[in-house]
């Protein structure tokens, strides 16, 4: 099993979904002094990220480039001629479409430092070639802070930022099927907790400049992330970094 699984797979859930289980985060009335529309693209542009994955020794950087348009009100990316998001601002909401995973979400516009932006559920029961899977996951975001500078390795973005952070907390369960049971790692069946943090950059006229996901492996061969343990606990770390490039 490729340990970098269950990580990115989070990490593509968290585009869809955000909030936080922080003690601080409180209720989001709606009439915040911060416009989140400013922080979408302001103008159409083409935008270049660089993505970089570093897991279990290796690392991989690929490029993707993004065609943006902008109306009066609405934000449309475009991916190697695809569509693949879209987003509408009202007066009170910002909706966004994904259609690479098909769903829609609305959140407030106008919104306070630490406002939950958005938070959901994810529990599924799926049956598999080696068994049934059950996933119990809670996906929060919340508008942690407002930043001037944000730096990480090479790259460095200043202005007007905002810092957006991300949990799903959980648990995915294994019930393999007694078959299997000697031919995959003997750790693999039963429950596993999964506490993913990932944290996100958008700057006001621009939109996303940065995506930072850095996870702790806590048991060998297996791919769960649990981002509370302390790195001495880590049996491997894996890192996703996603770049705006100027």
């Amino acid at each position: 099993m490729n340990k970098t699984y269950i990580t990115l797979a989070l990490v593509a859930v968290l585009f869809s979904a955000c909030g936080s289980s922080s003690d601080d985060t409180k209720n989001n009335d709606g009439k915040g002094a911060i416009d989140l529309a400013e922080y979408f693209p302001s103008k159409t542009m083409n935008k270049i990220f660089s993505q970089e994955i570093l897991a279990g020794g290796n690392s991989s950087t690929h490029a993707e480039y993004q065609q943006i348009e902008v109306t009066k009100d609405s934000v449309i990316t475009t991916i190697d001629t695809v569509v693949t998001e879209k987003v509408i601002f009202s007066d009170t909401n910002i909706t966004t479409t994904d259609f690479e995973s098909n769903r829609t979400d609305t959140m407030y516009r106008h919104v306070d430092l630490k406002d939950t932006l958005f938070s959901d559920k994810l529990n599924s029961l799926d049956e598999t070639d080696l068994g049934k899977i059950t996933t119990n996951l809670e996906i929060n975001c919340k508008l942690k802070s407002k930043e001037s500078k944000f730096e990480k390795g090479a790259h460095s973005y200043s202005g007007d930022l905002l810092k957006i952070e991300c949990i799903v907390d959980g648990t995915m369960i294994y019930d393999v099927k007694p078959s299997l049971l000697s031919v995959v790692s003997s750790d693999l069946n039963g429950s596993h907790d999964i506490y993913n943090e990932s944290y996100f950059y958008i700057q006001k006229d621009l939109g996303v400049v940065a995506e930072i996901n850095d996870d702790c492996i806590t048991a060998k061969n297996l791919p769960f992330v649990d981002d509370r343990k302390k790195d001495a606990e880590c049996i491997e770390t894996a890192h996703t970094y996603k770049y705006y490039l100027p």
